[in-house]
């Protein structure tokens, strides 16, 4: 599904970080999660794949479809790349009505021109069963409510996939349990594959079908997580992948 080979230096002078990454997730891959703590480099490989952030060089390729590469120029723009991005706090423009919030990402400007537009957002409004809310503004709901709204709009640009920034870290913790389960239920509904950055192991225990684990800009490793600790509790499976030596191959980039 995913191969990128990137390399990407930020900041100057004593103050630089390095993200230097070789990540591969197979085809067959629905839900991954990339997983270490903060500062570690996962919102980085977001915005990288997104678009809203250049590598130095290397590859990009999602799907088969190449999206960046150094050696022949290419770099397709954020549109092009037909990835939806929900963003850590949401992201929801506070002027504007649940509806048109939903509807910014179909078109260049916050009106409805036309009645197709305004039936594709509140299908995706009952899609998450919050139609009912499409007048309401944002700081009038709930925590769960955002979310959902935040989903809707990333749904409604029918993105190839899913990149999802701690997406419950904004949540209340007594909510933050149901809406995990609430969340995977409507991905595997939409048929959408989605890609969550963690570094809560609950998260990892919900959505990591494939786990690849990050250190210092880099990614150590990629594995079936649910197919290998699936039956063990995740807390003592992450402390042993992570309490596991050196960098592997897969943290091997560009020469």
């Amino acid at each position: 599904m995913i191969d990128m080979n990137i390399r990407k230096r930020l900041g100057s002078r004593g103050n630089v970080f390095t993200l230097d990454l070789r990540l591969r997730l197979p085809n067959d891959c629905r839900f991954a999660v990339l997983f270490g703590p903060s500062g570690s480099g996962k919102t980085l490989t977001l915005r990288v794949l997104s678009g809203l952030l250049t590598p130095d060089e290397g590859y990009i390729h999602l799907m088969d479809c190449p999206l960046f590469d150094s050696s022949s120029r290419l770099n397709l723009c954020a549109r092009e790349r037909r990835i939806g991005y929900m963003f850590q706090d949401f992201a929801l423009f506070p002027h504007l009505d649940v509806a048109s919030n939903v509807a910014f990402g179909l078109e260049k400007t916050v009106f409805f021109r036309s009645l197709q537009v305004r039936r594709k957002v509140m299908e995706h409004l009952d899609f998450l069963g919050i139609a009912d809310l499409a007048s309401r503004m944002p700081a009038t709901l709930s925590g769960g409510q955002r979310q959902r709204v935040a989903l809707a709009r990333a749904l409604a640009a029918e993105p190839r996939l899913l990149l999802l920034d701690e997406p419950f870290s904004a949540l209340d913790p007594l909510l933050r349990g149901r809406v995990r389960q609430e969340l995977r239920g409507i991905l595997e509904k939409s048929g959408l594959p989605a890609l969550v950055i963690t570094h809560d192991p609950a998260d990892v225990e919900v959505f990591a079908d494939q786990l690849a684990l990050y250190e210092r800009g880099r990614v150590t490793k990629v594995l079936p997580f649910r197919e290998e600790y699936g039956d063990r509790p995740v807390a003592s499976a992450l402390e042993q992948l992570l309490g596991a030596a050196p960098e592997s191959e897969t943290a091997h980039v560009l020469p």
